[in-house]
């Protein structure tokens, strides 16, 4: 697959010719230590089995396995098999709870064609690991798998198991500490030691300072996040006065849903509290359901809300059908979706490409903004693009990107690791390359085949 800037000589991309630009919030605007954030998750998940869902206490043994824990595998919670596609949503590897599947295996669970009927969306059988927030799932169902195994080793009927209650218990043990606030393990843990998990962001706010006061380009967060988590989030990384760097500020959103429906939206206030047990320094306070949505001066906070509204209200600044540029790093409910669905521009943000250009020796270089090589600083990025596990977050043959690879390559009209690749560029440059240090993803397939 051929990036934006081989495949037409004339491509160009620059921010400040957009009349917009949209952010999402986690692994955009905010940058996770994405290791510890991980093992934590994935015990805030066993915290859940043992006191929750009343799993066995040998349940707390059980390591973390990072490196088995990769964005852009599906689980199939029927079969608990976790597999790794393609492009066409072929079956390139597989594991049945620890043990590695062979293409026997593999073609008894899913046919000669190794095929399944994958769109990207988590649904049904399939459970895509689609952020690091799912990714610690993928660690816990393998041992639960191999543990629901070991009851019975010599069963004939081992082709017949279901593992869909672990996968279900799985999935609520994601409400439990994600879906309301200050409920649940995981908001208190983040909030009680935010800097063993977040970095700040002093870079990132001095570039959206500059797009907003001296390139006069509309900002906007657009996230699905709450609106305590993103106030608790927005505080630490870019400091108290953070919703001054937005035009509006959009929280629980319900992504993809905001793209093709006509939700209410809600303005709210962040009111400070000093209730010992409430995590986080504010709670919002809600007005009812807004008729249209109301630019004012000074920061505009809002609760759901939907495209339409928001695109009108930008319109009716600018005089014309704005150009709306958003960043975000969910590949299906940001990217694909706000490309596709109401053409926005996108931008991409893919962690794993970080590691991608050190393996290849590729590096920006802050000063220049050229490319040098080979790399010699340090990377934030703890998610290496390959693993012993997996291999490539990008390729997943000789011949064949993989499923996740291939929509960034498809449907973004950038792609960067992180939002601090693109503060080392002037806010009105312009990209002549859909990735700032000449790698794309056809790079990647013919490094594998020289491999």
């Amino acid at each position: 697959m051929q990036s934006k800037g081989i495949a037409s000589k004339t491509w160009r991309f620059c921010l400040t010719e957009s009349d917009a630009l949209g952010w999402d919030l986690d692994h955009t605007l905010i940058r996770y230590r994405v290791r510890p954030l991980c093992e934590m998750i994935f015990h805030c998940f066993q915290r859940y089995l043992t006191e929750e869902a009343h799993y066995s206490s040998e349940i707390m043994k059980i390591q973390f396995d990072f490196e088995f824990s990769k964005k852009g595998t599906v689980l199939d919670r029927k079969k608990g098999n976790i597999l790794l596609i393609d492009l066409h949503s072929k079956i390139m590897k597989g594991y049945h709870g620890s043990k590695l599947m062979s293409i026997g295996d593999l073609k008894k669970d899913y046919g000669n064609e190794l095929k399944i009927d994958f769109n990207g969306n988590s649904s049904g059988r399939w459970w895509s690991m689609s952020t690091y927030f799912e990714t610690p799932t993928a660690s816990l169902f393998r041992d639960l798998v191999d543990l629901e195994d070991s009851k019975n080793p010599g069963d004939v009927n081992f082709y017949n198991r279901d593992y869909s209650a672990h996968a279900e218990a799985l999935y609520n043990a994601m409400w439990f500490n994600y879906a309301e606030w200050g409920k649940g393990y995981f908001f208190r843990e983040i909030t009680t030691n935010p800097d063993k998990y977040l970095f700040k962001q002093p870079h990132v706010k001095q570039w959206l300072q500059d797009l907003k006061n001296i390139h006069k380009r509309f900002l906007f967060l657009l996230t699905n996040s709450l609106p305590e988590y993103t106030d608790m989030l927005m505080v630490h990384s870019f400091g108290k006065d953070w919703t001054r760097l937005f035009d509006i500020v959009s929280v629980h959103a319900k992504k993809p849903i905001f793209f093709s429906q006509n939700m209410h939206y809600y303005e709210f206030g962040l009111v400070p509290h000093d209730e010992k047990d409430y995590p986080g320094p504010t709670y919002p306070v809600y007005t009812v359901a807004l008729e249209s949505l109301q630019i004012k001066e000074g920061s505009n906070l809002f609760l759901g809300g939907n495209h339409g509204a928001l695109s009108s209200s930008i319109a009716s600044l600018s005089g014309k059908n704005p150009k709306i540029v958003y960043f975000g790093d969910h590949l299906r409910n940001d990217i694909q979706v706000a490309k596709t669905l109401i053409r926005w521009d996108t931008v991409a943000i893919v962690e794993e490409f970080e590691d991608a250009e050190m393996e290849m020796n590729f590096v920006v270089d802050p000063k220049t903004v050229e490319i040098t090589s080979p790399h010699n600083g340090k990377t934030n990025c703890d998610h290496p693009s390959s693993n012993k596990y997996w291999g490539s977050f990008f390729v997943a043959s000789e011949q064949h990107t993989t499923f996740w690879g291939n929509e960034v390559a498809i449907h973004s009209d950038l792609y960067v690791p992180s939002l601090e690749r693109l503060c080392m560029f002037p806010g009105d440059h312009v990209f002549t390359h859909a990735n700032p240090a000449s790698i794309n993803i056809s790079d990647l397939l013919k490094a594998s085949l020289k491999q």
